[in-house]
C-alpha cells in the first residue's frame, strides 16, 4: 500500500478532479487528493473504452513537471 498521494487530470475536461470525485478544478491546489490504489482505480475504470487516455494519474509531488511539459494525446 503506497502512502503517495496523486491527483487525476482530465484530459477529456482539461482539468484536475476536485476532492470526493465530485466534479474538476482548473487549479492543482483545489484537486482531490488520491491514494495510488484509488487513482488506479479511477482512471482504469476511465480508460476502459478509450483508444487515448482520458484521465491520468499524477504523482503530487510531479505536479508542477507534468504542467510544465503537459501536451493533450493525439486520437
Amino acid at each position: 500500500m503506497s502512502k503517495d498521494i496523486y491527483l487525476i487530470w482530465s484530459y477529456e475536461h482539461g482539468a484536475w478532479w476536485s476532492p470526493y470525485r465530485a466534479g474538476y478544478t482548473r487549479n492543482p491546489a483545489r484537486a482531490g487528493n488520491y491514494s495510488f490504489e484509488e487513482a488506479t482505480e479511477i482512471c482504469e475504470e476511465a480508460n476502459r473504452y478509450s483508444k487515448t487516455p482520458q484521465e491520468r494519474m499524477v504523482l503530487l509531488l510531479d505536479v508542477d513537471e507534468f504542467i510544465a511539459t503537459y501536451k493533450k494525446p493525439v486520437d
